[in-house]
């Protein structure tokens, strides 16, 4: 692929993500996200995950989670009606997914008063140790 397909691909995937955030109240059929970027379901459903870095239900999930995390923080609502307008149907499946989002029960999460960082791509925390060497120089064969 060169980088003119690969900036289509992109762009096609992009617009799709767009109408997904558009319309985050709603269910969107992947039928509809799919023929957005003018991708078979199939082949789009794999290029979003390859370039978003999750599917598109982990995506919409974790929209609305951020987007409950916020109203949490800013604003006075009960949790129930916060949890409805994330797409739960009961405050308990809301809080246990928030607290394996988050970390912590949606009660909790307001009274820290932390504010939200959007996390493009999964929402797993990943962390690694690193270490910087220096290394004397050296020759590298390579076959193809």
């Amino acid at each position: 692929m060169d980088d003119v397909d690969a900036m289509s691909v992109e762009v096609r995937i992009e617009q799709a993500r767009r109408l997904l955030e558009a319309r985050l109240d709603e269910d969107v059929p992947l039928e509809e996200a799919a023929a957005a970027s003018s991708y078979s379901m199939f082949h789009f459903h794999r290029l979003f995950r390859g370039l978003i870095g999750e599917t598109v239900r982990e995506h919409v999930r974790r929209l609305r989670l951020e987007r409950a995390a916020f109203r949490l923080v800013h604003t006075t609502d009960d949790i129930l009606p916060i949890a409805l307008d994330a797409g739960y149907e009961t405050h308990e499946s809301f809080s246990r997914a928030f607290k394996a989002h988050f970390g912590e029960p949606p009660s909790a999460y307001r009274a820290s008063g932390r504010e939200v960082i959007r996390q493009r791509g999964g929402s797993k925390e990943q962390t690694m140790d690193v270490t910087i060497r220096q290394r004397p120089g050296s020759r590298i064969a390579y076959v193809r």
